[in-house]
């Protein structure tokens, strides 16, 4: 994914807008609480919200540039693109990237080359663009040998065996997003119900 397209969320409406997030982060808890593994085959550049998406799935494998001169980049930039960074962002980041790439990537919004991509956490390969869906679907044929009832059972004891209710309003919600923790799962609660951004 290139991101979100900032231009066209600009001209949302507050309403709009409130739906919008409410529908992304409902796309995220979607992939963090999907019973079988998800992979994501990236293509090219993943910026701000191409990366998060990346970064929920269970492997993820991108592909060289044609141009070695101009490798594709991935990375939360949000901050550079004069966004502050939604405390989903933040969880996830705190969750998956290793703790010396978090402020890099986070706070000065890095963007990283597929190598380092791979050292940061964003990424856990990188093949030649020929070899990418090729490589994707391998690692998910590789996946299907895996016990689906236990992959997910153990997403959820990864989030959280039990996690107290989140009240709002007349609405008591119970939803874990299998594979990430409590924290970031709370973040993605907070966020759906009260479409903050």
């Amino acid at each position: 994914s290139g991101g979100l397209d900032v231009p066209a969320l600009l001209a949302l409406d507050r309403a709009a807008m409130q739906d919008f997030w409410r529908d992304f982060i409902g796309l995220l808890g979607a992939i963090g609480r999907c019973p079988v593994p998800v992979v994501a085959a990236i293509t090219g550049h993943s910026p701000a919200g191409g990366a998060v998406l990346a970064i929920f799935c269970d492997y993820r494998v991108m592909a060289r540039a044609t141009d070695p001169a101009k490798p594709y980049r991935i990375g939360l930039n949000e901050v550079q693109i004069g966004m502050t960074m939604h405390h989903v962002g933040i969880e996830l980041a705190r969750d998956r990237l290793r703790k010396s790439y978090f402020n890099r990537s986070v706070i000065n919004a890095e963007m990283f080359d597929p190598q380092d991509a791979v050292k940061a956490g964003f990424l856990d390969a990188v093949v030649a663009p020929e070899e990418l869906m090729p490589a994707a679907l391998a690692m998910a044929e590789q996946m299907k040998k895996l016990n689906m009832t236990a992959h997910a059972n153990t997403k959820v004891k990864i989030a959280v065996a039990k996690r107290p209710a989140r009240h709002i309003g007349n609405t008591t919600c119970h939803s874990t997003c299998h594979g990430v923790r409590p924290s970031t799962s709370a973040a993605i609660d907070a966020a759906a119900s009260d479409g903050s951004i």
